[in-house]
């Protein structure tokens, strides 16, 4: 018998167990593309009052000076990766507070793609004033509920934009866009034009970071940045600190060189410019190395020590090391395997180097390679949790499925307190075929995180497979509520209404999964179940023709059409239908169940 396929006898991961029941020729590029899909669909329903230019179409062009604002998510294709549904949530409630601050100031907002925004003002105080309400507002709501926690950086300038359809073009808006790409974690930075038109207007004070050549911008922008919390307020910003220091060290310089004192002169501006480059050394080495810094910092940091011409061969493999491990947790996988690749050219037997290495396979899913560099990882330290979570990730994609199991209990071992590596686990032992330990990791995670969705998914999808309806139900339900974007939840819970005989709500989870994954088989299947059942076989026909000719061989389809054709008394074809489906998956319980009454039956 071939492969298991069905929603009870697949693995509760998405991405593995979809892989295993799509057909071959549109898995990769499916999978590659649902993530961006996703996203564009997220941005699609915002309602952010648009110009009335996008409705009229006025192709007229308009010139004027405003105030820009571009605002960005700090980490954005982390959270994407870690948590895709639950990061897009907290994003749309990040992007109601912006618009609610938008329009307290009386600006509008011209933008909201991906995970940027982009607002104008007539004039800087409101842009400025905007931005501080807000990112203080989105602080409190960061303290208060630590599990919604986003941070944004904010630029702001000010200038010459041209207006068309709506949108604006022009250098203040590239600017802005730039700055923003500047400012620390949950920050401002504004250009020299907006200080000018703030500075002594309000209370608020500004660290000045000097000119910066920005991304795509010819000339430098003296640049500002906003004091936000306290410490900065006092006057104790670290921007300004060294700054500071080298006003006072230069005036004690030329006090010095009036008394006549040249030599000391000499070597003090030396040692100054000396001791002011080594301070920049310093902190760029701590960016480049410390794990809980900013990772477009990190990356920005070990950037400019790998082109000092100073550093020696460890230190650059440190360098790229830690370059590629920040390139690796941002989700840019490629990138991170040319700077690792290097790493351990330098040095062969970095454990960190093998583990992000094998990391950065995995998600390019060439197992085979993970595997290799995360036993070297684990050579090398043997104590590493998470490179025994990847290597067990890895050897589940191989089906290797009890060292897969060994592996992962080995990261709990070494950290219980990590949520997903008991979700992974159970996830394993799901396809084991061990429901009691799948359900008791899927406990175990939830404890840990009660707002995990991807375990509320999978303890549904086993509660489902356990004919434990209702409870399948509140899971899937739970999940939804956690991931409005988790298609499979929403696939699952409509199978779970059909077994309940809720019908029609069934239909209308399957074709709100068709919206989140469109095209999908799987899905389509589904649905014309749910419309079979409810008595609706035309409709149901149209659907699982539909299913078949995007999959041929999907046994589940095969099965539900073979009922319909039952259904509409085409008997022989049912029964060609069921075999065809016993064939590719013998464990079919509907497919055995139709072929033995129609046999039983025949002739007809």
């Amino acid at each position: 018998m071939g492969r298991k396929q069905g929603l009870a006898d697949g693995p509760a991961d998405v991405g593995i167990w979809v892989r295993d029941h799509l057909p071959a020729r549109v898995r990769a590029a499916d999978f590659r593309a649902s993530g961006e899909r996703a996203r564009q669909q997220d941005t699609k329903g915002l309602e952010y009052a648009p110009n009335p230019a996008f409705q009229a179409v006025d192709l007229s062009v308009k010139r004027k000076i405003v105030a820009i604002l571009a605002a960005d998510v700090v980490g954005y294709s982390r959270l994407v990766r870690e948590d895709e549904e639950d990061t897009l949530h907290r994003l749309d409630r990040c992007r109601a507070v912006f618009k609610e601050f938008i329009e307290r100031f009386g600006g509008r907002v011209v933008d909201m793609a991906g995970d940027s925004i982009l607002a104008e003002f007539s004039t800087a105080i409101d842009a400025v004033r905007c931005a501080v309400d807000t990112q203080e507002s989105l602080r409190t709501r960061n303290l208060d509920c630590p599990s919604d926690h986003m941070n944004f950086r904010i630029g702001i300038s000010m200038g010459d934009v041209l207006e068309r359809e709506g949108f604006l073009l022009g250098d203040g808006v590239n600017i802005a866009s730039r700055l923003q790409a500047i400012a620390p974690p949950g920050g401002i930075c504004i250009s020299r034009s907006v200080h000018e038109a703030v500075a002594h207007k309000l209370t608020l004070k500004f660290a000045d970071v000097g000119q910066q050549q920005l991304k795509n911008i010819p000339d430098t922008v003296h640049a500002y940045t906003a004091a936000l919390d306290e410490q900065e307020r006092r006057g104790e910003s670290l921007l300004q600190a060294p700054s500071i220091r080298l006003v006072w060290g230069a005036l004690g310089v030329v006090i010095i060189a009036g008394l006549g004192i040249g030599g000391y002169f000499l070597w003090n501006v030396e040692n100054e410019a000396g001791s002011a480059a080594d301070a920049h050394v310093t902190a760029d080495a701590e960016k480049c190395t410390k794990p809980d810094v900013d990772k477009d910092e990190a990356i920005a940091a070990c950037t400019r020590l790998l082109g000092r011409e100073s550093a020696d061969s460890t230190d650059t493999a440190a360098y790229y090391t830690n370059r590629g491990g920040a390139l690796f947790t941002r989700g840019d996988y490629d990138l991170a395997l040319k700077d690792l690749n290097e790493a351990l050219r330098l040095n062969p037997r970095s454990a960190l180097a093998s583990y992000y290495r094998g990391g950065a396979y995995f998600h390019k899913r060439d197992f085979d390679r993970a595997v290799a560099d995360l036993r070297q990882a684990l050579d090398l330290n043997p104590n590493d949790a998470m490179s025994e979570y990847y290597m067990g990730r890895s050897l589940r994609e191989l089906g290797r499925y009890d060292e897969a199991v060994t592996h992962l209990t080995k990261a709990i071992g070494l950290n219980a307190r990590n949520e997903d590596f008991y979700r992974f686990r159970a996830d394993v032992l799901f396809q084991k075929g061990d429901y009691p330990g799948a359900i008791s990791d899927y406990d175990e995670a939830i404890r840990l995180n009660p707002r995990y969705g991807p375990a509320f998914r999978g303890r549904g999808i086993v509660r489902l497979r356990q004919k434990n309806v209702e409870q399948a139900i509140a899971d899937l339900t739970r999940a939804i509520d956690l991931g409005q974007k988790d298609w499979y939840a929403r696939y699952g819970r409509g199978i779970a209404y059909v077994k309940a005989g809720r019908y029609a709500e069934a239909a209308k989870d399957q074709t709100e999964a068709l919206r989140l994954m469109p095209n999908s088989a799987l899905i389509l299947s589904g649905r014309a179940d749910a419309l079979l059942k409810d008595n609706k076989l035309t409709e149901a026909m149209r659907d699982i023709e539909q299913a078949l000719s995007i999959d041929p061989n999907l046994a589940v389809a095969l099965t539900t059409r073979g009922e319909i054709l039952e259904a509409l008394d085409r008997k022989e074809e049912a029964v060609t239908d069921f075999k065809r489906a016993l064939a590719i998956d013998g464990s079919i319980e509907a497919a055995q169940k139709g072929l033995g009454r129609l046999e039983q039956n025949a002739p007809w």
